[in-house]
């Protein structure tokens, strides 16, 4: 009951916060679920929303939860988001423009339990998720907390993200580390 649910197609419905996107230039070809309670979702122009034929199996849907008031999610121009994506800001997740994220993807701004044995129920430390222009994240990649993708990098398949990545290079790996800069000696890209 907490999750908002848009298909183009059918209707677009929400009752707290703010959708900001000219409808027109979405492509959606997977369900996308935003939770009504709390932030707000910008969306630019061409924003794409899973891949018809992607795989639709687990979940099948992209999910997008802005959990606080002045929370946010911010997809920007041309980016393209594959089949099975999770994003949860409590704060603050940006994608830049000309993105590619695989499928079964997750993006957290926040730690969802302490660090501390006596305030585990409580939540960890909030802060917030910048993924530059042109970054390749692979399938199957985990972003946490206080992480930022330098621009034109490539993040592989499997990895969990857990520093920031700078630009121009290709990280992978748990947790994610540096491989190679893209456009060295080693690197064909």
């Amino acid at each position: 009951r907490n999750k908002l649910f848009f298909y183009i197609k059918n209707y677009l419905l929400i009752r707290k916060g703010l959708l900001v996107c000219d409808l027109k230039s979405l492509y959606i070809f997977q369900s996308v679920y935003l939770y009504r309670h709390g932030g707000n979702y910008t969306f630019g122009n061409h924003v794409q929303f899973g891949y018809y034929i992607g795989g639709r199996y687990k979940k099948g849907y992209c999910e997008l939860q802005a959990r606080s008031d002045e929370a946010e999610i911010i997809i920007k121009d041309y980016s393209a988001i594959n089949n099975n994506f999770l994003a949860i800001a409590c704060k603050k997740i940006e994608i830049g423009e000309h993105c590619r994220i695989g499928a079964h993807c997750e993006i957290m701004d926040f730690d969802a339990h302490n660090v501390n044995p006596e305030l585990r129920s409580k939540m960890g430390k909030v802060k917030e998720v910048i993924i530059g222009n042109n970054v390749w994240i692979g399938n199957n990649v985990m972003i946490l907390s206080g992480v930022s993708i330098g621009n034109h990098s490539i993040i592989a398949a499997g990895a969990v993200v857990t520093e920031p990545i700078p630009d121009n290079v290709i990280a992978g790996g748990v947790p994610a580390k540096v491989i190679k800069k893209i456009g060295s000696d080693n690197c064909s890209v």
